[in-house]
């Protein structure tokens, strides 16, 4: 059975897990918050899990992505990472189609 990654990130969201994907090239270990849509393409809310870009602070690693640019999409069994409640929804996505129930 082929699943795909909207499928994957949903039960990664209700199930509070993280996940790894290639994103532009980069491999990332994300805790996705939300998944919606934003001018008719599928996005997704994550708190990458491992600061980059030299700052040591997880509030700054909130990312909103395109879910089809999302490659190699795999479930981790560590623990999901949270900080504090998102903030960034309303301008990553116009619909929300599931969110963390924190």
């Amino acid at each position: 059975m082929n699943v795909s990654v909207r499928d994957t990130l949903r039960f990664a969201i209700e199930e509070k897990r993280r996940v790894s994907a290639t994103n532009n090239g980069v491999r990332r270990i994300l805790s996705p918050h939300a998944l919606g849509e934003k001018d008719g393409r599928a996005r997704a809310l994550f708190l990458q899990s491992e600061p980059i870009g030299g700052t040591d602070s997880l509030e700054d690693q909130w990312r909103c992505m395109d879910i089809d640019k999302l490659l190699e999409v795999t479930i981790w069994d560590d623990a999901w990472v949270r900080v504090g409640t998102h903030s960034r929804r309303s301008t990553c996505m116009d619909y929300v189609d599931v969110e963390v129930n924190y």
